[in-house]
């Protein structure tokens, strides 16, 4: 860093217009402030120069500077440089774009079963003795499950990571769904809807974490327009 010349005024110079010595305004290159003696000795500018000269070192650009309470935080992910193998994004190309669908057709799958049930809602209503708002509610409390399971898979997949959470909410989704193939009540059909609906949400959880673990901006994008395809093709395909 420059520092500035350091020029003194009297109040005579001033009142004269002068901001150096024998000189007018327009010949001052300089900004002119007053100078302050500090408690210690020294001026209030040297003072200011050595804190500009920190500041400039902590605004410098790169990866910011962390504390050393924050670098030994062991909930802190960091990886072992830009080339870490171990880091999603430097996977190759294509096992990325192969996780990409993966993630879109589990989602796929997750949302086709939300409607599922509209398409054979005259035969639940005979089988189960329903009437046409609990036919309905099979169908709203799967979309319900779908509001409460995320309170729940989304704190779990940061700390457990995201492949665990994704196996263990697709093995409680595929077990609800068992259940309302061989239920025998209407309270079972309903209890295990909402329950579906509830591990279902784990993929409509997951997935978007996932495809930000993996790309970066640039194409990003790409990937979260095949995941926006799937949820709302999902209930689209369900009552065929």
């Amino acid at each position: 860093m420059t520092s500035r010349p350091n020029v003194t005024l009297n109040n005579a110079d001033l009142e004269k217009g002068n901001t150096t010595p024998g000189g007018p305004f327009p010949q001052l290159n300089t900004i002119v402030t007053p100078r302050r003696t500090s408690d210690h000795g020294g001026t209030a500018d040297d003072k200011t120069i050595g804190d500009d000269d920190k500041q400039d070192e902590a605004d410098t650009p790169g990866e910011p500077k962390l504390s050393g309470s924050v670098e030994q935080n062991p909930y802190l992910v960091q990886w072992d440089g830009p080339d870490d193998p171990e880091n999603p994004k430097n996977w190759s190309r294509l096992y990325r774009w192969f996780l990409t669908m993966a993630s879109g057709l589990l989602m796929l799958n997750a949302s086709f079963a939300s409607s599922a049930p509209a398409g054979v809602l005259d035969q639940l209503i005979e089988h189960f003795s329903l009437s046409r708002i609990l036919a309905i509610l099979t169908i709203s409390l799967f979309v319900v499950g779908y509001c409460v399971g995320p309170f729940v898979w989304g704190p779990l997949s940061e700390h457990y990571g995201r492949k665990p959470i994704l196996l263990a909410g697709f093995l409680g989704y595929t077990a609800f769904q068992v259940g309302c193939a061989v239920a025998e009540t209407k309270e079972q059909v309903l209890v295990f809807r909402f329950l579906g609906g509830a591990f279902a949400a784990s993929p409509m959880t997951v997935t978007a974490a996932i495809l930000a673990d993996l790309w970066d901006a640039d194409t990003r994008g790409k990937a979260l327009a095949f995941f926006a395809l799937a949820p709302g093709a999902g209930p689209s395909l369900g009552p065929i």
